[in-house]
């Protein structure tokens, strides 16, 4: 496996970070067809930070993605329940 330089300048608590906040920004932007998958890929990868690094610098602005992820999951259900 090759790395890229800039793999081995970043600590990897800001790697799972930079994933997660990725995921997020995909999954809350993303269409329909995709928006409840990618949320739920994007719930797994905050979990497996929060298992890895449970007192990550990252705690406050984790937690604010996690709750509307939560609540997009939500919504999203209730709108396909309705449909």
């Amino acid at each position: 496996m090759t790395l890229f330089p800039i793999t081995l300048a970043l600590p990897t608590e800001r790697m799972h970070y930079f994933i997660y906040y990725s995921s997020y920004e995909l999954a809350v932007n993303s269409i329909d067809s995709k928006k409840f998958e990618r949320l739920e890929a994007a719930k797994k990868i905050h979990n497996e930070l929060m298992a890895t690094y449970p007192e990550t610098k990252y705690i406050d602005k984790s937690t604010k993605m996690i709750e509307s992820i939560d609540k997009e999951i939500t919504t999203f259900a209730k709108n396909i329940t309705v449909q």
